[in-house]
Order: C-alpha cells, then sequence, then structure tokens
C-alpha cells in the first residue's frame, strides 16, 4: 500500500470524471536507493480511458516514463516542451528519435505504438475515437511530489464521503496507514 498500487480513479478539478480523469491501476512501483543516495525505481501501471477524458498539461521533476497503447483507438499525446528546451522537441517513438516541432507538437498512438517522454517535456493525453487501454513503464512514480502541472491543481484531491468505500482506492491509502501520503522517495 505504501507505494500506491491498486485502483485509482482519478479526476481532476475543475472538470467532472468524463472529461477530466481515468480509471489508472497501478501494477508495480519499486524504488531502490543506490549507494550514493540517488533514488532509482520502476513502475508499471495500466489506464482506462474514454474518449474525451484528457489528463491536465503536466510533467515530472524526475519521472522518465513511456506511455504505450496497449489497444482499442488511438491515444493522442500533446507535448509542449519547457521553457529552457531547445527550439525543437523531440521524443523516442517506438524506439526511434523523431523531430516533433518547435517547442509543441501532437503524437498519435494507434495500439501497439509508444512514446518515451524525459522530465521537463509537458504532456497530456486523451482517447481519440474509442477507448484505449494505455500502459505506462516508467523510472520509480512518485505523485505526490513529482507531479508538475501547468495549472495548479492536487493530484489526490479531498473528497467527502458520504458512505464508508467498498474498495479501496490509492487516495484511501494514507487514511488507513496514517500517514500524510505514501510512497517513500
Amino acid at each position: 500500500m505504501a507505494a500506491g498500487l491498486g485502483w485509482d480513479v482519478v479526476e481532476w478539478p475543475p472538470g467532472p470524471f468524463e472529461t477530466s480523469g481515468l480509471l489508472l491501476f497501478t501494477l508495480r512501483n519499486v524504488t531502490r536507493t543506490d549507494p550514493s543516495g540517488c533514488v532509482d525505481g520502476y513502475a508499471e501501471k495500466l489506464m482506462l480511458i474514454r474518449p474525451e477524458q484528457r489528463t491536465p498539461l503536466h510533467t515530472h521533476r524526475r519521472k522518465m516514463e513511456d506511455l504505450i497503447n496497449r489497444g482499442g483507438g488511438r491515444l493522442v499525446i500533446e507535448l509542449v516542451a519547457a521553457e529552457t528546451a531547445s527550439e525543437s522537441l523531440s521524443v523516442i517513438l517506438n524506439g526511434t528519435a523523431v523531430e516533433i516541432g518547435r517547442l509543441n507538437g501532437i503524437v498519435e498512438l494507434c495500439p501497439g505504438d509508444s512514446v518515451t517522454l524525459v522530465p521537463g517535456v509537458y504532456h497530456s493525453f486523451y482517447a481519440r475515437d474509442r477507448d484505449v487501454v494505455a500502459g505506462e513503464v516508467s523510472t520509480y512514480n512518485d505523485d505526490a511530489h513529482d507531479n508538475v502541472f501547468v495549472d495548479p491543481i492536487e493530484r489526490f484531491p479531498a473528497y467527502v464521503e458520504d458512505e464508508p468505500p467498498q474498495r479501496l482506492v490509492v487516495a484511501d491509502y494514507p487514511r488507513i496507514l496514517g500517514t500524510s501520503s505514501f510512497g517513500n522517495a
């Protein structure tokens, strides 16, 4: 539980789940600290993205990730380079470096396609025409400290529950574990 494993129903305010949310399942999230004190590791997630469910534009301070279209429709990824980036933006698409354009662009992934994103490349993604099952394989995932959103929002917004949960989601873990956040980085 401390690594944030399990189901998460993600909804980013101010929009409703139908337009600014997705279902996410964190399968693995392992952290290691090497002898120099650096934290590394590996995470894997599955996401169910409905058409028009859009993630907010964000990047990560440390996490490098591969987004993979595992099946369904087309996965659209909007990309914007950080202000400190060079005049052009490049990503690794299906294992090959591809020049996207001047500071921003769009990549569409068909089932089986993947894109590698590095820290500093802002991205937002959504399903274009049908539901998409997407995978993410990344370095250690620390949603509580590593996400940087263009429009500041809470990754785990507070909800007032009107009845006890029947199934736990990742956002329930801190309350159950008695911690202020989860993750161990």
